[in-house]
């Protein structure tokens, strides 16, 4: 009886077994990704994304009180704040008697209320990398106008990587020609000035012959 002969483990069985290994190692690792995935797929992600830019808050009873202290001041009608994404807002309807020389003052007198009830240096002013709000103070004498009143309007700008607060007269074209032309100002007063002026062109042969 012929016995049997053990098959030897040789090289070629080592390199194969090897090959698989090297295979099977990255399809395991992206299978055990995929699971873990599709575990929080239904899981939500709850995060600030301005977490770390400040350092104060500013809370709805101290907004509530600004407003108070900003309807006291003379000239203000109306006083409205909101805030929203990193900004506060300040909306001051004004006495439709102030004329476009005193915005400047009235617009003082509001950010020195804003920089008692939150000091500008502390809730305005960025540190390092952490950026805190940015402020605005928003000043008009009416949003609905009545036939000959002038729109008067102002905006106090504090970004808080500004060194210092700037007003910006919205209301007020920086080019007036420009303005007048988008609003066809300039095509109205042209067609006035114009009318009744037709240019009759001379028609041929007309021409008197003084020599005749």
């Amino acid at each position: 009886m012929a016995s049997k002969t053990k098959k030897k483990f040789g090289a070629s069985d080592a390199i194969l077994i090897l090959g698989v290994l090297v295979i099977m190692i990255p399809v395991i690792y992206l299978l055990s990704i995929l699971l873990g995935a599709a575990k929080v797929s239904n899981v939500p992600i709850n995060g600030n994304r301005f977490e770390g830019e400040k350092t104060v808050e500013i809370t709805t009873d101290q907004m509530s009180s600004l407003e108070a202290e900003i309807e006291k001041i003379s000239g203000v009608e109306d006083c409205k704040t909101e805030l929203r994404v990193a900004t506060l807002r300040v909306y001051v309807d004004a006495s439709d008697s102030l004329s476009k020389e005193e915005y400047e003052g009235l617009l003082m007198q509001i950010y020195e209320k804003v920089d008692s009830a939150l000091p500008v240096g502390t809730y305005f002013t960025a540190s390092g990398s952490v950026r805190q709000y940015d402020l605005e103070i928003h000043a008009y004498n009416s949003l609905e106008l009545k036939e000959g009143e002038e729109f008067i309007y102002r905006i106090l700008v504090k970004n808080s990587n500004m060194e210092t607060y700037q007003i910006n007269e919205v209301s007020d074209a920086r080019n007036e020609e420009l303005a007048k032309e988008l609003r066809g100002e300039n095509q109205s007063e042209t067609t006035v000035d114009g009318e009744g002026e037709e240019e009759v062109p001379a028609e041929e042969g007309t021409e008197e012959n003084t020599g005749e």
